[in-house]
């Protein structure tokens, strides 16, 4: 059972959940881990985040095969160079496919067994696995209307002033999240600008910084900081971490964002929401207006969140306190 505001949930109605391993190894040379997983809910999507260090030439793979297969599946090859960090096309069976980052099963399941391949020297912090039931119902709750019209400052870039600023909307959105913490914490090394950004997260596979899951794992190769993929059930969720005063980059359709009523056809875009308005309407910096700062109404931020399974990057000294956290949707 499951509790959010007062709604009880059973394991079938879920909408997500969250596993971890911590202080997985560290290997002087090539290593191989492997570990079994039981969110105890019903579940048809993943996403999985790591945040690792690698010595140069050294690649990370993660591989999961759910219950019922027999099959492993890739969900990336990391790197910190560009020419080897990918992930794998291609990938679809009876069961299941792979689109990049993300795992999606045709049928529920519920245990899977991950796999962290180590080519070369390097140490790996944390795997996350965020487990989604796309069936579930959709939750609304009554919004923390303790923090309307709280508002963080972060830096505010457009992606439109980089090269390739049609396609960078994510590494742009990365950037903004680690220039805020550059600034609360009064470290430079940790603000890293968009081009340097894409640099780091690019998918040669996909051909593009769009990848979720190297997005997180390049944040979490900052020195101090933590950073992973979550699915989230609620906007009163987000609330908790802007109260904590942590900005959350969110996933989103542009098209449902700006109250166009349908989703277009590729129009995922990444946004930081950094406060809300005294009225509770989400405030946003926005990568993909040249202003940046904009305000978009609650129910067009709902379907627009809803429509990526409510995806966000945390991104977060790890010194720092995460919101509680009684749904098992993020790390403690």
């Amino acid at each position: 059972m499951s509790l959010l505001a007062g709604i009880v949930l059973g394991a079938n109605l879920i909408p997500s959940r969250m596993l971890d391993q911590a202080g997985l190894f560290e290997f002087d040379s090539s290593g191989t881990w492997t570990g079994s997983f039981d969110p105890e809910i019903l579940w048809d999507e993943l996403v999985v985040s790591w945040n690792c260090s690698l010595s140069p030439g050294a690649t990370l793979q993660v591989k999961v095969c759910p219950q019922g297969s027999t099959k492993w599946y890739s969900l990336g090859t990391w790197a910190n160079e560009r020419a080897r960090r990918t992930s794998t096309k291609n990938q679809v069976d009876e069961l299941a496919k792979v689109d990049t980052d993300t795992l999606i099963l045709k049928q529920p399941s519920q245990k899977l067994v991950a796999r962290l391949e180590l080519s070369g020297a390097g140490n790996v912090e944390f795997l996350t696995l965020s487990f989604r039931n796309k069936s579930a119902p959709v939750i609304n709750v009554i919004g923390d209307k303790s923090v309307w019209g709280k508002v963080l400052e972060a830096p505010m870039r457009a992606q439109m002033s980089y090269p390739d600023g049609k396609v960078i909307c994510s590494a742009t959105a990365t950037s903004m999240a680690l220039g805020y913490w550059s600034k609360v914490l009064n470290r430079e090394v940790v603000d890293q600008d968009v081009p340097l950004v894409c640099e780091g997260v690019f998918d040669k596979g996909w051909d593009g910084t769009g990848n979720w899951a190297f997005n997180t794992a390049y944040a979490g190769t900052i020195p101090g900081m933590r950073a992973y993929v979550a699915r989230l059930w609620s906007i009163e969720q987000l609330e908790r971490w802007i109260a904590r005063d942590i900005p959350v980059v969110c996933s989103v359709s542009y098209d449902l964002l700006r109250g166009k009523g349908e989703k277009g056809k590729s129009d995922g875009h990444l946004v930081v929401l950094v406060g809300f308005t005294p009225e509770g309407d989400p405030v946003f910096n926005d990568p993909g207006k040249n202003v940046v700062r904009m305000t978009y109404k609650r129910a067009d931020f709902r379907s627009a969140w809803q429509s990526s399974g409510n995806t966000c990057y945390l991104i977060y000294p790890q010194f720092y306190a995460s919101p509680e956290n009684r749904e098992r949707c993020w790390l403690d």
